[in-house]
């Protein structure tokens, strides 16, 4: 059977749950022209993507539209906004101009005073300077933020994330009573709801942080909740540095092979194996390169021979016992036209002897065996400890250098 790998860097390969929480996939559409209203309906903002946006029409999901009026439309280098108030009926244009925003925010909002207030890049949700931003009545900024000014940096680390993005936030909204921005944010990666009997405010899913977007304060979260999310942050912090002490250690010893024939071992050592002796191939669970017999007639070792027939591949094969390997190659060497495997390159997990027969029943495939004895531990690349230890130095210069940056606004959590 393929063991099924998805597509990882190298170091994400190796320190697993040593790095931050595992990417999932992201499902962005187009930027859109969106019209948004302040809650009283006597202001509303036109927010338009920039040129590279590639959608220009409004969206459909968007509050109202502009009838009558191209500008809705125009195709700015960066994105652009219109701010206009209702005026006996009529709106009336009060500014224009470039955001902050490269190419457009994700989200918008309008407040009762004239404020625009953007939220994150688009297809970078979380990351960037303009994660929130807010814009007076005049088009001024007037409040800016990266994440780093809005959460603790070990926050900020532990926050879920995908492709893109991190998973930050929830919707935000105005809150009709305080006027305030208010802007759920997601838990830590990995911090479940509190149970019950735990403190009021501690169950939920998110923190609440409000924002004024004019004179750029914060109320901060409910403090027993937060209490007990920094307790988690410190801890998960732990388990993260153990875990990549761990992968370190694990990273520079020679790889064993596994005892017993579980599939699931033997897929990470074979996975592994190829790794140090290969590099990282490109492995998508629709295109693993890791092939794990377990019958004579192995569809998927037939399958596999075949696509590299077609193209250059790299295969690590094994089964246990090995000659069940043997016995599979035997089934489907046959089958494969002469030197039609002379751009691949196959390593076999087997002892001397049955490397031998492999050898033999596939000679005239033209492809470039290599043995890889499981009774002989395999040493780490020296490519690879250099990528690591080159991960490491960036991962460490990257934290010092968000941790010492001046944040714009004070850090509403100090003291809590």
């Amino acid at each position: 059977m393929p063991i099924q790998n998805p597509r990882k860097t190298f170091v994400a390969c190796l320190v697993g749950l040593g790095l931050a929480s595992p990417c999932l996939a992201d499902e962005w559409t187009s930027a859109r022209t969106v019209i948004v209203n302040s809650p009283d309906g006597q202001w509303r903002g036109i927010v338009i993507p920039s040129s590279s946006g590639e959608a220009s029409t409004p969206s459909r999901h968007a509050i109202g539209h502009v009838q009558g009026d191209d500008r809705s439309t125009r195709r700015p280098d960066r994105a652009y906004a219109r701010m206009q108030r209702r005026e006996e009926g009529r709106w009336m244009d009060m500014w224009e101009g470039a955001l902050a925003n490269p190419h457009a925010p994700v989200e918008a909002l309008v407040s009762d005073k004239g404020f625009l207030i953007t939220l994150d890049e688009w297809l970078e949700r979380g990351y960037g300077e303009n994660v929130v931003v807010t814009y007076d009545e005049f088009g001024r900024i007037r409040c800016h933020w990266e994440l780093d000014d809005l959460l603790p940096t070990l926050y900020v680390e532990h926050l879920p994330t995908s492709v893109s993005s991190r998973r930050w936030r929830g919707t935000a909204s105005i809150d009709p009573t305080t006027r305030r921005v208010r802007v759920p944010i997601a838990l830590p990666s990995g911090m479940k709801p509190a149970a019950h009997g735990e403190p009021p405010g501690s169950d939920a899913t998110t923190i609440t942080l409000g924002i004024d977007p004019e004179s750029c304060a914060i109320d901060p979260p409910d403090q027993a909740a937060w209490t007990r999310v920094t307790a988690y942050l410190e801890a998960a912090q732990q388990v993260r540095d153990a875990e990549i002490a761990e992968s370190e250690a694990r990273l520079e010893t020679p790889l064993v092979a596994p005892i017993g024939t579980s599939p699931t071992d033997w897929g990470d050592y074979l996975a592994d194996a190829l790794r140090r002796l290969a590099g990282l191939p490109d492995m998508t669970p629709e295109r693993s390169p890791v092939v794990w017999v377990e019958d004579r007639d192995s569809s998927d070792l037939a399958t596999s021979l075949d696509e590299a027939s077609s193209r250059a591949t790299t295969l690590i094969l094994g089964s246990m016992p090995p000659a069940l390997l043997i016995d599979a190659l035997a089934a489907t060497a046959n089958r494969i036209p002469h030197a039609a495997l002379s751009s691949s390159t196959m390593y076999l997990v087997l002892d001397d002897a049955h490397f031998a027969k492999a050898a033999s029943l596939l000679a005239a495939s033209g492809a470039r065996l290599v043995q890889v004895d499981p009774s002989v531990p395999i040493p780490q690349s020296a490519a690879n400890l250099a990528e690591f230890a080159a991960w490491k130095a960036e991962r460490s210069a990257e934290r010092d250098e968000r941790r010492k940056r001046p944040r714009r606004h004070s850090s509403w959590w100090q003291g809590m």
